[in-house]
């Protein structure tokens, strides 16, 4: 788990460097997307799922979505906006996947990730005990 975070924070010093998060959005962000600071984690409940999203500029927003997870995208008119949907997105296309009895497949490791130029990884994760 710790490489994991250590993923998470590179991700988001990166887009900080690149100029795409402000210092307030990068707080942000590691606020919504890292799992120590998930209701789940607090909680500590034990079904955390963790799986990589990736983020780029769509117009005057941001597009996300899931390499692992066909059909699993949202988007945002800001950062803040689009973690928060990316999150939502995942929780709910792990929820209809179990109760259709669908696979979920492995998330994908983040080092393996082949991404477009401006697209950027992160990792997001949800709770799903409840």
């Amino acid at each position: 788990m710790s490489r994991i975070l250590a993923e998470v924070h590179e991700t988001a010093k990166d887009l900080h460097e690149a100029g795409i998060f402000s210092d307030e959005q990068q707080t942000k962000f590691n606020l919504l997307c890292l799992p120590q600071n998930s209701p789940c984690s607090m909680a500590k409940k034990k079904d955390l799922r963790i799986y990589p999203a990736v983020l780029y500029k769509d117009g005057e927003g941001y597009s996300v979505y899931y390499p692992d997870l066909p059909g699993c995208l949202t988007c945002g008119d800001d950062l803040e906006e689009a973690l928060s949907n990316a999150r939502e997105a995942l929780e709910g296309f792990l929820y209809i996947s179990e109760m259709d009895n669908d696979p979920v497949p492995s998330p994908t490791p983040i080092e393996e990730l082949r991404l477009p130029q401006g697209h950027f990884p992160t990792l997001i994760s949800v709770c799903m005990d409840e």
